[in-house]
């Protein structure tokens, strides 16, 4: 079977409650059609995601992905706990924080490790899928070093 995605992502819950389901009705639709293999949210609020379970009751669907920013600084356990609790795949974005506390150093220290590979270590042992994107090269060196 050949996917035309493999996922698709609705990136806020955005336009009220009817819009949103009219939007996860048509992944649905797509993924039981076969173009789409999984299909999520990202940025979603516990009160979206309890509405979405509860909409997907009547629909037959199902959240296979949650995108969140997550990093040391942004835990969001009451997100990632729902998740779980449900065998929802946790994709982190940001997980180096957008590079902007990399040159805070107050977790590294406490770590004795580059800033960059503290987040990377936190990010192991928090559940979710790194997404990362470094654009420079001390940066890219630091992210492998260890």
């Amino acid at each position: 079977m050949t996917y035309t995605e493999s996922r698709v992502l609705l990136h806020a819950p955005y336009g009220g409650k009817e819009k949103r389901e009219g939007s996860w009705k048509a992944l649905v639709e797509a993924q039981k059609e076969g173009k789409i293999r999984s299909i999520g949210v990202s940025n979603y609020g516990v009160h979206h995601l309890d509405e979405l379970e509860e909409y997907n009751k009547a629909i037959g669907g199902k959240i296979d992905v949650g995108q969140y920013e997550l990093h040391p600084w942004l835990t969001r356990s009451n997100i990632v706990e729902w998740l779980q609790k449900r065998n929802i795949v946790i994709e982190a974005y940001s997980p180096l924080v957008q590079a902007k506390k990399m040159d805070d150093g107050k977790l590294a220290e406490a770590h004795l490790l580059s800033p960059a590979y503290t987040c990377k270590s936190s990010q192991c042992k928090t559940p979710g899928l790194p997404i990362t994107h470094v654009l420079h090269s001390k940066r890219k060196k630091e992210s492998f070093r260890h």
